[in-house]
């Protein structure tokens, strides 16, 4: 089984923490670049941030929603990007030309991006704290980073079935995993 080779060859070293090490830097050079979370926050950088995610997110939630999980991820129930282009929408804002870098997409590094979009709704928590002052909401703009109830044990649930994926047979490897994440942190 995989969680045995993992356990021989990194010690207990998990699968979760091996896919965020691999993607560390990467998650980093993202943050970097996006204005979000930033102190000189404005509109217009708000704006065009949800612009780039629109040209990823709804195109690799279709082609995630078309991917055969096990239904303890819930894929369906994990969409969002109605909300991201209804924010555009009240910002006067179109949605930007969908990358079509998804349509290849494996299961195994389907994971990886799934792993992003599920733990970009922590960021996003953070996120939704700075938009108040720029005249924004979660029912106003900010829909997207909204932060809902089931925040916290969602994101238990998927790092304990993405483990449990990691301990069958058939599981990805950490790199092939992080390829997927890799693409949605860094697309070309």
């Amino acid at each position: 089984m995989l969680g045995a080779a993992l356990a021989v060859c990194c010690g207990s070293v998990s699968f979760l923490q091996r896919l965020k090490s691999e993607t560390h830097q990467a998650h980093l050079d993202l943050e970097k670049a996006m204005p979000l979370g930033q102190p000189d926050l404005n509109l217009t950088g708000y704006g065009r941030a949800l612009q780039a995610f629109s040209a990823v997110v709804p195109a690799l939630e279709q082609r995630l929603l078309a991917l055969p999980f096990p239904p303890e991820f819930q894929v369906a129930s994990g969409v969002r990007a109605a909300s991201l282009i209804e924010d555009l929408r009240v910002l006067g804002l179109e949605a930007a030309s969908p990358s079509r870098a998804w349509d290849t997409l494996t299961l195994d590094e389907g994971l990886g991006a799934l792993y992003v979009l599920e733990g970009s709704r922590l960021g996003g928590a953070i996120i939704a704290r700075s938009l108040p002052p720029l005249g924004l909401s979660d029912t106003h703009g900010a829909s997207y980073f909204a932060v809902t109830p089931d925040l916290s044990p969602r994101w238990k649930n998927f790092q304990a079935a993405l483990e449990r994926q990691a301990d069958k047979q058939t599981a990805p490897t950490p790199q092939q995993s992080s390829r997927g994440q890799k693409q949605l942190l860094a697309p070309s």
